[in-house]
């Protein structure tokens, strides 16, 4: 039977997204971020790593704990089903991106445009489901036990040198996702297949500094669409990047 789904894809995807594109083209470096979620489903908070090369080439890792809103997870089940605690998930996620394009430096407005691939791990908590049964059936005991997710897609952004030492960078992004959740059904383990798109806007603000680091803060507004489970979310995060000599 289709369940509403717990994945919660866009977080990572979303990370990957605002650490990139920070560097100027040619510049390696670190980049670290952390930020808050807030959406229907659940609220939460991330915190990233990253690695690019020459501005070109980006490894990234996040992780992210979030808390379900248990009353309105239930408010969606069309069976009654009710949930004892309040369910809560925590994220790992593994991510890279290549530029196709990027724009020299010192130019006051920059294009870029890169693809990305993103995996993704989801380890759920205190999800268990209690469905009542029809008269003189058995009542339904379902648990989220973990999920994962693959997915890619495109990123596109532009640059603009704002006044000195600042500049601003709205972008867009798209992605096709495809995730797997593993649960158990009055014990009995089951496995549903997951596939649909996400989509992110979002802008960033950044102030260089003195030595070639800098320090950005960034605003999301970002969808997914999984079949059955449809979820948006509003993200802020605050980073910081450490970039290495050309």
């Amino acid at each position: 039977m289709k369940k509403i789904t717990l994945l919660l894809l866009v977080m990572g995807l979303a990370i990957i997204s605002q650490a990139q594109t920070m560097f100027d083209k040619g510049v390696s470096g670190f980049s670290i971020n952390a930020g808050i979620q807030e959406s229907y489903w659940e609220d939460g908070f991330y915190a990233g790593l990253e690695y690019t090369y020459k501005g070109a080439l980006d490894l990234s890792f996040e992780y992210g704990n979030f808390t379900y809103d248990r009353d309105n997870l239930e408010g969606a089940m069309w069976n009654g089903g009710s949930f004892p605690k309040v369910p809560k998930e925590s994220v790992l996620a593994f991510g890279a991106e290549y530029w196709v394009l990027r724009t020299d430096p010192g130019s006051d407005r920059g294009v870029n445009v890169g693809i990305w691939a993103e995996y993704e791990m989801e380890n759920y908590t205190d999800s268990k489901l209690l469905i009542p049964g029809d008269p003189g059936t058995e009542d339904m005991v379902e648990e989220w036990i973990s999920g994962s997710a693959f997915a890619f897609g495109i990123d596109f952004s532009i640059d603009f040198a704002v006044k000195d030492g600042w500049r601003l960078q709205p972008y867009t992004w798209l992605g096709r996702v495809f995730a797997t959740e593993k649960d158990k059904v009055n014990g009995a383990d089951e496995t549903d297949n997951f596939q649909g798109t996400g989509a992110g806007l979002g802008v960033i603000l950044q102030k260089m500094l003195n030595n070639g680091s800098s320090v950005w803060l960034g605003t999301e507004w970002d969808m997914d669409n999984l079949e059955n489970a449809n979820d948006t979310s509003f993200e802020v995060t605050l980073g910081f990047n450490l970039g290495f000599a050309k």
